[in-house]
Protein backbone atom coordinates (compact mmCIF):
# COMPACT_ATOMS: atom_id res chain seq x y z
CA UNK A 1 0.00 0.00 0.00
CA UNK A 2 2.29 2.84 -1.08
CA UNK A 3 -0.14 5.15 -2.57
CA UNK A 4 -1.20 8.19 -0.22
CA UNK A 5 -4.58 7.74 -0.92
CA UNK A 6 -5.09 4.16 0.30
CA UNK A 7 -2.33 4.56 3.19
CA UNK A 8 -4.81 8.00 4.55
CA UNK A 9 -7.91 6.54 4.43
CA UNK A 10 -6.20 3.32 6.70
CA UNK A 11 -4.91 6.02 8.48
CA UNK A 12 -8.14 7.78 9.15
CA UNK A 13 -9.77 4.72 9.46
CA UNK A 14 -7.94 3.57 12.74
CA UNK A 15 -8.16 6.63 13.97
CA UNK A 16 -12.02 6.62 13.75
CA UNK A 17 -11.45 3.59 15.64
CA UNK A 18 -9.58 5.24 18.33
CA UNK A 19 -11.96 8.12 18.53
CA UNK A 20 -14.89 5.08 18.48
CA UNK A 21 -13.40 3.01 21.43
CA UNK A 22 -12.51 6.04 23.69
CA UNK A 23 -16.05 7.70 22.66
CA UNK A 24 -14.40 11.07 21.41
CA UNK A 25 -17.34 12.27 19.71
CA UNK A 26 -16.47 15.35 19.15
CA UNK A 27 -13.50 14.02 17.37
CA UNK A 28 -15.69 11.37 15.07
CA UNK A 29 -17.50 14.46 13.22
CA UNK A 30 -14.23 16.14 12.25
CA UNK A 31 -13.57 12.76 10.17
CA UNK A 32 -16.58 12.86 7.88
CA UNK A 33 -15.43 15.26 5.32
CA UNK A 34 -11.78 13.80 4.78
CA UNK A 35 -13.26 10.28 4.55
CA UNK A 36 -15.92 10.85 2.37
CA UNK A 37 -12.80 13.04 -0.21
CA UNK A 38 -10.46 9.80 0.45
CA UNK A 39 -13.24 7.50 -0.69
CA UNK A 40 -14.05 9.63 -3.98
CA UNK A 41 -10.07 9.96 -4.54
CA UNK A 42 -9.63 5.85 -3.79
CA UNK A 43 -11.71 4.99 -7.35
CA UNK A 44 -9.17 6.65 -9.14
CA UNK A 45 -6.42 5.77 -7.34
CA UNK A 46 -6.99 1.98 -7.88
CA UNK A 47 -5.66 0.12 -5.11
CA UNK A 48 -5.18 -3.55 -5.21
CA UNK A 49 -7.55 -5.97 -4.27
CA UNK A 50 -6.09 -6.55 -1.12
CA UNK A 51 -6.05 -3.45 0.14
CA UNK A 52 -9.13 -2.31 -1.06
CA UNK A 53 -10.58 -5.52 0.81
CA UNK A 54 -8.58 -4.12 3.93
CA UNK A 55 -10.34 -0.76 3.41
CA UNK A 56 -13.53 -2.32 3.14
CA UNK A 57 -13.55 -4.30 6.57
CA UNK A 58 -12.16 -1.71 8.34
CA UNK A 59 -14.84 0.76 7.29
CA UNK A 60 -16.89 -2.03 8.23
CA UNK A 61 -15.76 -2.90 11.36
CA UNK A 62 -16.12 0.80 12.55
CA UNK A 63 -19.66 0.91 11.57
CA UNK A 64 -20.33 -1.56 13.80
CA UNK A 65 -18.70 -0.18 16.28
CA UNK A 66 -20.35 3.21 16.10
CA UNK A 67 -23.48 0.95 16.07
CA UNK A 68 -23.20 -0.84 18.74
CA UNK A 69 -22.28 2.48 20.72
CA UNK A 70 -25.27 4.41 19.05
CA UNK A 71 -27.62 1.32 21.00
CA UNK A 72 -25.40 1.92 23.72
CA UNK A 73 -26.25 5.21 24.72
CA UNK A 74 -29.95 5.11 23.37
CA UNK A 75 -29.75 1.93 26.32
CA UNK A 76 -28.24 4.60 28.82
CA UNK A 77 -31.05 7.11 27.85
CA UNK A 78 -33.80 5.21 28.25
CA UNK A 79 -32.72 3.51 31.93
CA UNK A 80 -31.84 7.52 33.08
CA UNK A 81 -35.30 8.65 31.68
CA UNK A 82 -36.93 4.98 33.68
CA UNK A 83 -35.28 6.02 36.87
CA UNK A 84 -36.15 9.71 36.51
CA UNK A 85 -39.94 8.54 35.85
CA UNK A 86 -39.71 6.47 39.51
CA UNK A 87 -38.30 9.32 41.19
CA UNK A 88 -41.27 11.27 40.12
CA UNK A 89 -43.77 8.40 41.11
CA UNK A 90 -43.95 4.77 40.84
CA UNK A 91 -46.55 1.92 41.05
CA UNK A 92 -47.81 -0.40 43.48
CA UNK A 93 -51.23 -2.78 44.07
CA UNK A 94 -53.84 -2.48 46.88
CA UNK A 95 -54.82 -5.16 48.27
CA UNK A 96 -57.70 -5.83 45.91
CA UNK A 97 -54.68 -6.36 42.90
CA UNK A 98 -55.68 -3.00 41.78
CA UNK A 99 -52.83 -0.70 40.44
CA UNK A 100 -51.86 2.01 41.93
CA UNK A 101 -49.75 4.83 41.15
CA UNK A 102 -48.28 7.14 43.87
CA UNK A 103 -46.82 10.37 42.99
CA UNK A 104 -43.75 12.01 44.58
CA UNK A 105 -44.55 15.20 46.78
CA UNK A 106 -43.58 17.30 44.41
CA UNK A 107 -39.91 18.92 43.13
CA UNK A 108 -38.39 20.08 46.81
CA UNK A 109 -35.59 18.13 47.46
CA UNK A 110 -34.84 14.56 49.34
CA UNK A 111 -34.08 14.88 52.72
CA UNK A 112 -31.61 11.83 54.36
CA UNK A 113 -30.79 11.27 57.58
Amino acid sequence: MTDPVPTRLLRLLEAERTAILSGNFAELGSFEEEKADLINLLDSARPDAETHALLTNLAQRNLKLADAERRGIRGVAERLRAVGQVQKSFETYTRDGARVSVSSAGPGFEKRA
